[in-house]
């Protein structure tokens, strides 16, 4: 029933596990995967939301980015998968290969945002991306609510 979802708990739990002899605050991330592992599990018997082991399993992951960007990002993935998974996204291939997508998306976004040594550049470029696909998104609303105004089908 729950097969995939432990499967990826245990999976952000090792993830996190392997970063700690790393990390100069192990006892925080220790902590926190803790914190996480508890409410993971509350969530297996008490059917909670994917959201709470999403928000339990954040500080556990943006540590870990201390330690290296790409494992906070794979912990950040791992914790979008059991979200996803919690609320019945990835039943299907076609649901599957998107998530790929996301993932290889982000992955290759992290990697740009990584060869720069300022914030500002990526910043601004990331920025002007999320308000032009905002932007789309809302003349793709408005014209979706104009054509069923006017009445053609």
């Amino acid at each position: 029933m729950h097969g995939l979802r432990i499967a990826l708990i245990v999976l952000f739990a090792a993830g996190t596990a392997v970063m700690f002899p790393f990390s100069p605050f192990w006892y925080l991330q220790t902590a926190f995967c803790g914190f996480f592992l508890i409410v993971a599990w509350l969530s297996l018997i008490r059917s909670f939301d994917g959201f709470y082991v999403l928000c339990a399993g954040e500080p556990a992951a943006f540590l870990a980015g201390t330690v290296s960007p790409y494992g906070a990002l794979a912990l950040q993935l791992i914790l979008v998968a059991i979200l996803a998974d919690g609320t019945g996204f990835l039943q299907s291939a076609r649901d599957v290969a998107a998530f790929a997508l996301f993932c290889l998306l982000a992955a290759g976004i992290t990697a740009w945002v990584l060869t720069f040594r300022q914030v500002a550049l990526p910043f601004v470029i990331l920025a002007i991306a999320g308000v032009a696909a905002v932007a789309l998104c809302w003349l793709a609303e408005y014209r979706y609510t104009a054509r069923f105004r006017r009445g053609i089908p």
